[in-house]
């Protein structure tokens, strides 16, 4: 069964990853969760410096954090 979930996701990925070269460059909005700080790492990691992550600050999420 871990096979079959492994495979899966490793499918998934090479997916992300074919759909992310496409793009010429990207802006990937960053929440600070796993969701996001994956998607933002995935694109680096095909675009390098042509993808940006940004981090909106306002009144759902303090300066602080």
């Amino acid at each position: 069964m871990i096979d079959i979930i492994n495979n899966s996701a490793a499918k998934k990925e090479e997916r992300l990853r074919h759909c992310l070269r496409q793009l010429p460059q990207t802006i990937i909005a960053y929440s600070g969760g796993v969701d996001s700080a994956y998607l933002a790492y995935i694109a680096f990691d095909e675009l390098k410096q042509k993808m940006l992550a940004i981090l909106a600050v306002g009144p759902s999420l303090a300066n602080k954090e």
